[in-house]
């Protein structure tokens, strides 16, 4: 996501990393992932990646990942997925019939070690 955005111009605005179109019927993902490192401002994104619901079983291990300054992803895929901030470094969802979520938090003090 770009550094230099704000609230107004970027996250009320609905963007996302990575979008799917509601017209597309079949669709394909393995690993896609979604960084943010919003260096100015303050900005929250509801979605790192944003596709039709019928098509959210077509991401395998879809993540978010922070990288440094300000803001929050609030949800890997759609609704799906945990707050992406300072206190939590990536955040993952694999789909496979059902939900498993994972998380690396803070105090790990080497990201390395998650």
């Amino acid at each position: 996501m770009p550094y230099d955005v704000n609230q107004a111009n970027y996250g009320d605005k609905g963007y996302a990393g990575y979008r799917v179109a509601s017209s597309v019927v079949n669709h394909s993902s393995f690993g896609a992932g979604v960084y943010h490192y919003f260096r100015d401002n303050h900005v929250v994104v509801h979605a790192g990646i944003v596709a039709p619901p019928h098509l959210e079983d077509s991401f395998v291990s879809p993540l978010s990942v922070f990288l440094n300054g300000k803001g929050v992803i609030k949800h890997v895929i759609n609704d799906k997925g945990g707050l992406v901030a300072v206190s939590v470094f990536y955040y993952f969802v694999v789909f496979a019939g059902f939900v498993v979520i994972c998380s690396c938090l803070v105090y790990f003090k080497d990201k390395a070690n998650c």
